[in-house]
């Protein structure tokens, strides 16, 4: 199914239509508890909700697109994104999110998505000791090329 829907994507994409492609984000919750891997898609999800239920007057949404120096379904790509995934566990990130990237129009592979409540919890998270050994260590030395983007609400 998942050539089938990269195939429809190409083609889609080679004859010049005005198709969107939407990244594989699914979260385990959207299957409930006992959702199978195969259920969950490529996308991982490691949700701590937000404070409140309405609407935060202030988020920064980070986000990600890249593409590794190794292969996919390598040693190396497995172990970058384990060590990747454990970015969730730093305090200040909320709704973390890992992603494959489904789209033609570009060459990047994955994805990372994260939230923060405030430009503090954000600033504290490139500070944390994991998340500057995470990027030393494996960033620097996987990854071939990225592009990073961080929102705002309006």
């Amino acid at each position: 199914m998942e050539e089938s829907r990269r195939s429809f994507l190409k083609k889609t994409a080679a004859a010049g239509s005005a198709a969107i492609a939407v990244p594989a984000i699914i979260s385990a919750s959207a299957f409930g508890s006992n959702a199978t891997e195969g259920e969950q898609g490529h996308g991982k999800s490691h949700q701590k909700s937000m404070k409140s239920t309405s609407k935060p007057s202030f988020m920064i949404r980070h986000t990600v697109a890249f593409k590794l120096k190794y292969p996919i379904g390598s040693a190396e790509e497995k172990e970058f994104l384990a060590a990747g995934a454990k970015l969730s566990e730093i305090p200040e990130v909320l709704n973390f999110e890992s992603l494959r990237e489904t789209s033609p129009k570009n060459d990047f592979e994955y994805g990372f998505s994260m939230e923060f409540e405030s430009m503090d919890a954000y600033e504290g998270y490139n500070q944390n000791a994991y998340h500057t050994k995470f990027v030393q260590t494996y960033w620097v030395n996987y990854v071939e090329k990225f592009l990073e983007i961080d929102y705002e609400l309006l």
